[in-house]
């Protein structure tokens, strides 16, 4: 029956601009599709097109005939709708869990001189962790142990950078000897470079600051002794040159 052709192709349009259109399910992702009642919403939407196709037709036999075609539709796009709805569920759980892990490393580094300001972000995390993989079947306690050690690594990285940031260079060494243990192989490489440059950097501008202290113009008129104070640093750490390097360098930078 041509009509029931028509209303039939009416109704597979119909279903896909459900689906795939401007306001279709598909382009409703993440947060949105798990927050909002998505297949209730789209099943109530599928029934009203075609309840609305429907009227087109006349006679039992139209109808029965468009009811056989759409019954197979509708379960092919309840398991599209399912399939979009879990898939969506998983990225929002994915993006919660970063989440949650992202704002504990901005937490311990933001508060690591307070009792607890890094065990706690850490205890969070943990905790995120093991929900993170009882909810998606990981079970494997090798895995899960990793994601822990990588996570502890980035909290450690973000306090030991935000130490260096402010300056305590003395402070972020004695902060990675208690925790580069529980740091990854490339954490421990990577924090160890960065702790002896500015290691380095801490050490020359202390010494400047004493050398420049003791020979070093006392008033505004007074000539600056650069070779003199360059000497000073040559002879006081003479076993090692890159601070020696590092130490002339601050102290050329003041002297212009």
């Amino acid at each position: 029956d041509a009509r029931v052709e028509e209303a039939t192709s009416s109704y597979l349009n119909g279903l896909m601009e459900l689906e795939v259109g401007e306001s279709g399910f598909g382009n409703v992702k993440s947060g949105d599709a798990v927050k909002r009642p998505l297949r209730k919403e789209y099943q109530e939407k599928r029934a009203e097109l075609a309840a609305r196709i429907g009227t087109t037709l006349t006679g039992p036999e139209q109808q029965r005939a468009f009811q056989q075609r759409s019954t197979i539709a509708d379960r092919q796009f309840d398991a599209r709708l399912y399939r979009h709805t879990s898939e969506q569920t998983t990225v929002y759980k994915k993006q919660v869990f970063e989440g949650v892990i992202a704002t504990e490393r901005k937490q311990a580094a933001l508060n690591w001189e307070q009792p607890g300001g890094v065990e706690m972000p850490l205890l969070r995390i943990n905790n995120a962790i093991d929900l993170y993989a009882a909810d998606n079947g990981l079970k494997d306690k090798e895995v899960v142990d990793n994601m822990k050690s990588i996570a502890a690594t980035q909290v450690h990285s973000g306090v030991i950078n935000m130490m260096l940031s402010k300056g305590y260079d003395k402070a972020a060494q004695v902060y990675y000897g208690g925790v580069k243990g529980k740091l990854t192989a490339e954490g421990v490489a990577v924090l160890a470079i960065k702790l002896d440059a500015a290691s380095t950097d801490g050490a020359a501008i202390r010494g400047v600051d004493e050398i420049w202290l003791k020979l070093g113009p006392k008033s505004g008129n007074d000539p600056v002794a650069i070779a003199d104070m360059e000497q000073a640093a040559r002879d006081k750490y003479r076993d090692d040159p890159r601070l020696i390097r590092a130490m002339i360098g601050e102290l050329r930078s003041r002297a212009t």
